[in-house]
């Protein structure tokens, strides 16, 4: 049975709850803010909430545990023979990988939070430190093949490992590695002692680091399923990790939402789009997972697991119980459609970007990605002023809230 469905037997929802999810569309009428905003119309169960949000969470994690094992048999076929079939089977298993990550970004409460935060472990950047990512660093670990030292590996820098490191090994095919001409690893000789074996010791070091990237989801999933480190239980019990308060964990997963802001929007979009620290009209060496091609499809998840979390599900789900359920509790439903349908609108924006590739939408359409950018915009404004108001929720000490 998977760690999901077990969830599923431990917590369920408050009696007194009634979803209100949703689809929302610009030919709605509540969805242009002409919904009554009325009067609290249900009793609400914040804990209700939680265990919503967890069960969510863990359906998630369970599935990317799962992936990471497909990448450790893809990477392991790769390493004993580095064909160019193998090589496809271990790209499409990382990209099955990532999208399914660029989820759980979304959901860095808990164990995948920073330790300093309430339940943190810092078990995100041990599987993907984006945007600390530095490739002329893989390719010096390439060259001196430290990557081939378990011990010594794992406790290499963030930027050298993880899913950031792997899209550099396995995308990456150029006789010509990530450094300055003038860096050691040219002027020494280093890199050219080594270019006939490059195919090869791409695969060692891709599988070493598939079998970090496994533990550390291994970790994290073991860290919330209810046999094991029981965190999905921790969020919503009175004393544990959030000093005995629901309002911090509730706190602590609107922290999670402000991922949207601070990256998807500002470094996913805004930097390469030049609407925001880019010297030039734009900066495609700035995209996310641009050799794998994923920038688009990161973005995209990003909004869909965004989208997930308000509503607790998919849309169209009338049992799942989300944000919007509260902000309906409270009467608050012209911000509820606010909220819905600017959320609908990101995907929608992000979907009207013709090419997958962003570096191309960049070069061909600039004028998509920054559709994109405003349409996020939109909806993180929204989420700092009037939803952490409504709600009492409060933004990290570093969020800015000026509309930014």
């Amino acid at each position: 049975m998977a760690v999901w469905m077990l969830f599923g037997t431990v917590f369920g929802y408050a009696a007194c709850i009634q979803s209100t999810s949703q689809s929302y569309s610009s030919s709605s009428a509540n969805a242009t803010g002409t919904g009554s905003t009325g009067t609290a119309m249900v009793a609400f169960d914040k804990r209700a909430l939680l265990s919503s949000l967890a069960n969510l969470a863990l359906g998630e994690i369970d599935g990317f545990a799962t992936q990471t094992e497909a990448l450790l048999v893809a990477t392991d076929s790769l390493q004993k023979a580095p064909t160019p079939e193998h090589l496809d089977s271990a790209r499409e298993a990382f990209r099955s990988a990532t999208k399914t990550w660029q989820r759980l970004e979304m959901m860095q409460f808990g164990p995948a939070a920073a330790s300093a935060l309430p339940g943190g472990r810092g078990l995100r950047d041990e599987i993907y430190a984006w945007p600390a990512v530095n490739r002329c660093a893989v390719d010096q670990l390439l060259a001196n093949g430290q990557y081939a030292e378990p011990a010594m590996f794992s406790n290499t820098l963030i930027n050298v490992r993880g899913l950031g490191a792997l899209e550099h090994l396995l995308f990456d095919t150029e006789v010509t590695n990530a450094c300055s001409s003038a860096n050691a690893l040219n002027t020494s000789g280093a890199w050219s002692a080594v270019a006939a074996e490059l195919p090869q010791r791409r695969a060692d070091y891709a599988l070493a680091t598939a079998q970090l990237v496994n533990e550390r989801a291994h970790a994290l999933r073991d860290a919330w399923a209810p046999a094991e480190g029981n965190f999905a239980s921790e969020l919503t019990t009175p004393g544990a990790s959030y000093a005995g308060e629901l309002s911090q964990a509730l706190d602590a997963v609107a922290y999670a939402f402000h991922y949207l802001d601070t990256k998807t929007k500002d470094l996913k979009l805004a930097v390469p789009a030049g609407l925001s620290g880019c010297p030039s009209p734009n900066c495609p060496e700035r995209l996310e997972l641009a050799e794998a091609k994923l920038s688009k499809a990161a973005i995209r998840e990003n909004i869909v697991a965004y989208q997930r979390l308000f509503h607790g599900g998919a849309p169209f789900d009338d049992a799942a119980l989300g944000f919007d359920d509260w902000l309906y509790a409270l009467g608050a439903n012209d911000l509820r459609f606010e909220l819905g349908s600017a959320i609908a609108a990101c995907l929608a924006a992000v979907d009207a970007i013709e090419e997958e590739d962003l570096a191309e939408a960049l070069a061909n359409d600039p004028k998509s990605v920054e559709a994109a950018y405003f349409a996020v915009k939109k909806t993180t404004d929204l989420m700092k002023t009037q939803f952490v108001s409504v709600l009492g929720l409060h933004l990290p000490s570093d969020a800015p809230t000026d509309n930014d």
